[in-house]
């Protein structure tokens, strides 16, 4: 296959053989995808991915006949920022192109674990965030409620996590605080078991400690989470922020800022209104783009593509900064804070709530810097709750 231009369909023994390569999820979310497709281009159009390989259900044909190889499937898999926008333009209720895409980084990862060493830098960033060094529960005795920034927001914002805790205490007194990763990045980079031994054991040692409600502040840990069946209650700070938030007097001066709502989180319409009142009543007027709400643009993170596919990402971030067209850049997600503040005036959300709309503009930071903000964060942690 070349691109967009399919050949005929295989013969019957090709198309045999090729069903026998395929892992029995990959092949029946393919059978589906062909099936189902109407070859509408509602996702190509607006997917630079779909726009070189060509639209999902002519890809999944492709694949069940044999013409697609599993191993440049595989290719395609890893060049997807696993955004969701495919599956929201999709005018089949139901049929989920993105889907396809994760169940086949899932196959190439179990068979050819080579495929993941671009990603060392985020499986790495994913154990030490796992590791004793890193993690971190605060839960005091009689606690119903914890505090969960994940690890992107305390490396960028250590400052912001830690004003954001006192605010929650100031709720409630004896909210707990736990530093620890969700182990989001082996779940997108096809490591479906490890994903989900992490993400069981946060949770079940949360529940033994008759935890109650998570509140999370990073997007990805918010997907990554509510994905188990848990006795928890998880939900966003900015939601509970929200609720209790006093609508501004009258005569607030604004500054005119469009929302990037992080693509993880486009079905949370609860969520967008609850971050858009939180800018409303500190200073904002909200100018939405064209990509906003549940058709949120990926910043060119989402999947690891930065990491092993830079340029790739870098189409998804011009797109986003051209539909910006200079105004200033609210988010509430931290890996997309980092990746979008090289590029335009950026503050999270947070930082706006804290400090008001003229909050300054967030830089990016290093590495070794967001580490030695997540220890110094602990060590701040460990203070409160001994």
């Amino acid at each position: 296959m070349q691109n967009k231009e399919m050949a005929g369909t295989a013969p019957d023994t090709a198309e045999n053989t090729a069903l026998e390569e395929l892992d029995q999820n990959v092949r029946q979310l393919a059978q589906d995808m062909d099936g189902q497709c109407k070859r509408c281009k509602m996702c190509e159009k607006e997917c630079p991915l779909l726009k070189r390989w060509g639209m999902p259900g002519d890809f999944a044909r492709a694949l069940l006949s044999g013409e697609l190889d599993p191993a440049r499937a595989g290719d395609a898999a890893f060049e997807c920022t696993l955004c969701g926008l495919c599956t929201q333009l999709c005018p089949v209720r139901g049929l989920q192109p993105h889907a396809l895409f994760q169940a086949l980084r899932e196959q190439a990862a179990a068979r050819e674990p080579e495929r993941l060493h671009p990603y060392a830098r985020l499986l790495r960033h994913e154990r030490v965030g796992l590791s004793r060094t890193f993690s971190f529960f605060g839960i005091p005795k009689g606690a119903r409620r914890v505090f969960f920034p994940g690890c992107a927001l305390p490396a960028a914002r250590p400052e912001t996590t830690w004003r954001t805790l006192e605010r929650l205490c100031e709720l409630d007194p004896d909210t707990g605080f736990v530093l620890h990763c969700c182990a989001k990045s082996s779940l997108m980079l096809g490591q479906q078991d490890v994903f989900q031994a992490n993400g069981r054991d946060l949770l079940e040692r949360l529940e033994r400690a008759g935890i109650e409600e998570l509140l999370v502040a990073c997007p990805d840990c918010y997907s990554a989470l509510t994905r188990f069946a848990s006795s928890l209650t998880i939900r966003t700070v900015y939601d509970v922020l929200a609720e209790v938030d006093p609508e501004p007097g009258p005569g607030l001066e604004r500054i005119k800022t469009a929302v990037h709502d992080p693509c993880v989180l486009r079905g949370e319409k609860n969520v967008h209104q609850d971050v858009r009142t939180l800018l409303w009543n500190h200073g904002c007027s909200v100018s939405e783009m064209r990509h906003a709400h549940h058709k949120a643009l990926c910043c060119g993170r989402g999947g690891g593509l930065a990491e092993a596919r830079p340029e790739l990402a870098d189409e998804w971030l011009r797109t986003r900064l051209d539909e910006a067209k200079g105004r200033d850049l609210a988010v509430y997600c931290a890996g997309c804070l980092q990746r979008l503040a090289p590029h335009a005036p950026t503050r999270h959300v947070l930082d706006i709530l804290l400090d008001g709309a003229q909050a300054e503009s967030a830089r990016p930071v290093g590495v070794l810097e967001g580490y030695l903000n997540r220890l110094r964060l602990k060590r701040c942690a460990a203070r409160k709750y001994a």
